[in-house]
């Protein structure tokens, strides 16, 4: 059964991030660890109760720490930021094709985008011998 993971807003992905990484002291316990880590400490205490509530961070002792279901919906932001990125390269190809249809570039561009190509066959394909 699919567990639904509720969308992150850009300051709980990153505060996943960190936590992806290492546990580290709650703002209550220790306030300069938020702010070492660039963490908005007006934030933070939000990001962590909505966090905790949807059972993505654990407060124990002190230290917050990532649970599993907050592993996978730090991993499934940063996949949707990927494929975000992936369109706008391959909306980028289209249009430079657009411009300069004889350009192998924007072919090649399109194919390393999408995973067709590695770079070495993207990079092949824009200087035959």
């Amino acid at each position: 059964m699919p567990v639904y993971i509720p969308p992150l807003t850009s300051s709980q992905k990153q505060l996943l991030g960190h936590l992806a990484l290492a546990d580290f002291p709650h703002p209550d316990a220790e306030p300069a660890s938020a702010a070492a880590r660039g963490l908005d400490e007006c934030r933070l205490r939000a990001d962590i109760e909505e966090l905790c509530n949807t059972r993505q961070v654990t407060v124990a002792e002190g230290h917050l720490s990532i649970t599993e279901l907050g592993v996978v919906a730090y991993l499934a932001a940063e996949r949707d930021e990927l494929a975000a990125t992936l369109v706008d390269v391959s909306a980028l190809a289209d249009e430079l094709r657009r411009r300069d249809p004889v350009s192998a570039v924007p072919h090649s561009l399109r194919q390393l985008a999408q995973g067709a190509w590695s770079l070495d066959q993207a990079l092949a394909h824009l200087d035959p011998t």
